[in-house]
């Protein structure tokens, strides 16, 4: 800085250097200043005074420089390097404001020294370096969140459980985000209350018991109805909702969630939350949105493994089911009729006259027959060729023949609007084994004297109804039950309905009857066998 007390210079001249130099001095938008070794200010400008937000030049100058350092070991270390160089550029350190603030500046100093190098002063200047330095740490914090981000996605692509992903991601956000909660939370089946299955900071006991309200009193409720991420500055001043006793027993005052979506509907919500009051920014809810998209592709891929396990199971249960009923029909029918049959053979010996030969004969020519009968009748319940050979409506015409004969119920058969029709072979054997099904629970369980079996063309679908005038059942009771209760056929129907992209309703009340309606698209999801 330049000594502006020449004494050589005339009086006027002076006075016009000094304001000249006062006016440059406190102008620039840096702050200047002057201070002793043992850090008492000589001079500071306007802008060192308003940089630390003191109200005026003389409140700066009645502390000592050293007060301004938030790391002591700071200012040692800055002397230090003037005292070896003279001359220390660029140096960042924290220093606190008079409002305790903390703000970044870059320092470029230089020692002042008399003939005998003895340091007089030091002199500097000080640019606020906050912003940049913010600025910095968000562009770090990113890159280390997009890093988090794609390391939680090669886990979720793993595969394994559920919850260590989860418990992963929670941990995940609570560090990049830097706050002291950090919760997922799984909406329940009844759609009212979401559980805490996850969790950083809660109280213990906390995760797998907690439940919130899934209502628009709660955040994660109002985030489920909203659609879209919500952040709460103040949950003190919040208007939208109350906030439900998670959040308030904890002291939390701000906080972000977002939605895990589940496929058909959301799983549950993720949130972040701290005790302090915090401004989340759209980079922040950008990452915590990326996190809860990892779980939300882990939970969709293991609910469609959990379906395919268990539609795998229920196949497996059913084909079991159909080996017992087969092997039960052999037994009974096809096993008792062969015996017969071995019986007039083993007769035949003792015979003693021509007559009795001819009548055992006639016996033998009837059970073989018979046994051919109910052999192909099996046969046919299994796989009728006719399906294969003239198609679906003469195989359901015949199928309807053989349900008459055998049961004595009536039944209706009445093929609409189905002309010029082709349908895949695939989609054939779905409506055949629908329709079968039906007719079969009709004949065990309805007791009805009559049936009705419609197949129609409707748009891009074939709608086939069988319908009964029995005794009937609950079906909204059937439907909630579980395994066995629900009902194999019941679920066998469904099921292949579904694999072909199709649905299939049950209608029924206990006496009046049950209906039946499956609806099969023409053209099926791809994949689709």
């Amino acid at each position: 800085m330049m000594d502006v007390t020449d004494p050589e210079l005339p009086d006027d001249a002076l006075r016009e250097h000094q304001d000249w130099y006062r006016s440059l001095f406190d102008g620039v938008p840096v702050g200047i200043y002057r201070s002793t070794p043992s850090g008492e200010f000589l001079d500071v400008n306007d802008g060192l005074v308003q940089m630390l937000g003191y109200p005026n030049r003389k409140a700066l100058l009645a502390i000592n420089a050293t007060e301004l350092y938030v790391e002591r070991e700071d200012r040692e270390r800055w002397k230090s390097l003037l005292g070896r160089q003279g001359v220390v550029r660029d140096f960042e350190v924290p220093i606190r404001r008079s409002d305790g603030g903390i703000i970044w500046v870059r320092n470029t100093s230089r020692a002042v020294r008399n003939r005998t190098s003895q340091v007089l002063y030091y002199e500097g200047v000080m640019e606020d370096r906050t912003a940049q330095r913010r600025a910095e740490h968000a562009r770090q914090a990113r890159v280390r969140q997009q890093a988090g981000v794609a390391a939680l996605g090669l886990r979720a692509l793993e595969g394994g459980d559920l919850p260590p992903l989860m418990d992963e991601a929670v941990r995940l956000v609570a560090r990049s985000l830097e706050v002291e909660y950090c919760k997922v939370l799984e909406l329940l089946p009844q759609g009212d209350s979401l559980l805490l299955r996850a969790g950083v900071g809660w109280k213990e006991g906390s995760v797998g018991q907690a439940t919130v309200g899934a209502g628009a009193d709660s955040q994660a409720g109002y985030t489920l109805l909203a659609g879209k991420p919500v952040i709460v500055e103040d949950l003190r001043t919040e208007t939208r909702f109350s906030g439900p006793p998670l959040l308030r027993d904890h002291g939390v005052i701000s906080g972000l969630s977002v939605i895990i979506n589940g496929g058909d509907r959301p799983f549950g919500v993720m949130g972040g939350h701290t005790a302090a009051r915090r401004v989340f920014t759209e980079d922040d809810t950008h990452f915590l949105q990326a996190v809860a998209n990892v779980l939300a592709g882990a939970i969709v891929r293991r609910r469609a493994e959990d379906g395919r396990a268990q539609l795998l199971q229920r196949l497996i249960t059913a084909q079991e089911e159909e080996r017992r009923r087969i092997a039960r029909e052999l037994h009974d029918e096809i096993g008792q009729l062969l015996t017969s049959l071995l019986l007039e053979l083993q007769g035949l010996e003792s015979l003693e006259s021509l007559e009795q030969a001819k009548s055992r004969t006639a016996r033998l020519r009837a059970l073989v027959a018979k046994t051919l009968e109910e052999l192909q009748r099996q046969v046919v319940a299994l796989r009728p060729s006719i399906l294969d050979d003239l198609g679906l409506i003469p195989a359901l015409e015949r199928c309807v023949e053989g349900y008459e004969a055998t049961s004595g119920l009536r039944i209706d058969f009445v093929a609409q609007r189905l002309q010029g029709i082709l349908l895949p072979p695939h989609l054939e054997t779905t409506l055949y084994r629908i329709v079968q099904e039906a007719l079969t629970n009709v004949i065990k369980h309805s007791r009805a004297r009559a049936a009705s079996v419609l197949l129609k063309h409707r748009g891009q679908a074939v709608i086939a109804v069988v319908e009964d005038e029995g005794v009937g059942f609950d079906a909204a009771a059937v439907q909630r039950a579980r395994g066995a209760a629900k009902g194999l056929g019941l679920v066998s129907m469904k099921e292949r309905a579904a694999l072909v992209g199709g649905r299939l309703t049950i209608e029924s009340e206990a006496g009046k009857g049950t209906t039946i309606v499956a609806e099969i698209p023409l053209q099926t999801p791809q994949g689709t066998p």
